[in-house]
């Protein structure tokens, strides 16, 4: 296969099947239409030059190419796609881009957008933080190491208020000087010693068993909660429950009344219903007693008792 481009004779491309050739041709073509020239591609085997079509066409380039194989046979379709191709041409109204060059345009505003979003996220993620002095690459590395089961970091809450306000490298001066003396205070165990809290908890069987027996309680009580809130949802709200309590204290009391206390009292028991003046007639009767009673109060006291003198004679 040899390859003609502006009048200049190319090498000729002979290699193995599978070397290339085919894909080296179309971005030869691809190349020249992009830089506006001609270039002319023969080829001895029909199959060969059947190849580089399918992958013009795949890359959408069928109507920028023309195929002969048979000069008198394939006059006609080539005078056709052409003059098609001009008439599609002179038909644009002036000022106006093909389809296809619209389409670039956007896509290439879109590459230069995704363009920008990857050099932002590119500076975020190897910016050095000034607190720490670590990047969010350096942040996530680290964790990695971690998780995939180098030595866990201590977790001592009551060091972080003394080390959160340190730059890592004042933390890691201070890991050398007490890392080695850590073997000695550890066994030591001496009493209110402020390194105590970093001593190991490897707790046994029996006190993990301990531990989830607990929690197992903890949650049966709370499901037996939430299904007597919900047996009970419909049930009376009392706001003050000592109240309640008192009273039920004093119903035995209550239990004891005879039958026939209870049906006067049950006879007496719609004057205590409230009427549309919000008050019942039993409220008014006692008001009413009150009132009386006031009266009677402010009178004067009762009349004092006069003793008249018994005489001598019979």
């Amino acid at each position: 296969m040899a390859a003609r481009r502006d009048g200049l004779q190319g090498s000729s491309l002979k290699a193995r099947p599978g070397t290339g050739k085919s894909q080296t041709i179309v971005n030869m073509v691809a190349d020249a239409i992009g830089m506006r020239k001609s270039l002319l591609v023969i080829c001895q085997k029909q199959a060969a030059l059947d190849v580089v079509r399918k992958r013009l066409e795949k890359e959408r380039l069928a109507d920028r190419f023309v195929m002969i194989t048979d000069v008198n046979r394939d006059r006609e379709p080539i005078v056709g796609a052409i003059r098609s191709q001009v008439q599609v041409l002179h038909n644009l109204p002036p000022g106006s881009s093909p389809a296809w060059r619209r389409e670039r345009e956007r896509l290439a505003a879109r590459i230069e957008t995704l363009e920008t979003e990857l050099d932002r996220r590119q500076i975020a993620l190897h910016s050095v933080d000034d607190r720490t002095g670590l990047s969010y690459r350096t942040l996530l590395g680290e964790l990695l190491e971690i998780e995939e089961g180098s030595s866990k970091p201590i977790d001592l809450p009551e060091l972080r208020p003394l080390l959160s306000g340190l730059h890592p490298t004042d933390v890691a001066t201070i890991e050398e000087n007490c890392g080695p003396l850590a073997k000695f205070w550890l066994p030591a165990k001496f009493e209110d010693n402020p390194l105590s809290a970093l001593k190991s908890f490897t707790p046994d069987r029996g006190t993990t068993a301990a531990v989830a027996l607990h929690l197992q309680a903890f949650l049966d009580a709370d499901v037996w909660r939430e299904e007597t809130d919900a047996e009970t949802s419909d049930c009376l709200r009392i706001p003050d429950p000592i109240a309640f309590r008192s009273w039920l204290v004093e119903s035995d009391d209550l239990r004891t009344i005879s039958d026939s206390v209870c049906s006067n009292l049950a006879r007496l028991r719609p004057l205590f219903r409230s009427t549309d003046g919000g008050t019942s007639q039993a409220t008014r009767v006692l008001d009413g007693l009150l009132r009386i009673k006031e009266i009677f109060s402010s009178l004067d006291g009762p009349p004092t008792r006069r003793t008249f003198p018994r005489s001598s004679s019979p």
